[in-house]
């Protein structure tokens, strides 16, 4: 569980709380030794939730901002 939680405390999640929440308590039933039957159904909900909040917490890149990239990477041309 403190993989899941060091995994999520390093990505920008506010306003996805319950998702979060969801996560952790999945990590808790990998966790648990009592809950063998319902790891397996765990484990691909935690993949699930882990890929969907690194969704939401990558930087939704503009046009604006895409085209500023570009132009950043290219070199001026020298006068000569």
């Amino acid at each position: 569980m403190s993989a899941v939680r060091a995994e999520l405390a390093a990505l920008d999640l506010d306003g996805h709380e319950g998702l979060v929440a969801a996560a952790v308590c999945m990590a808790h039933i990998l966790d648990s030794p009592n809950a063998v039957t319902t790891q397996p159904s765990a484990c691909r909900q935690l993949t699930s939730l882990l890929k969907e909040l690194h969704k939401l917490a990558e930087p939704r890149r503009g046009r604006l901002q895409a085209v500023e990239n570009m132009t950043k990477s290219r070199t001026a041309p020298r006068a000569t």
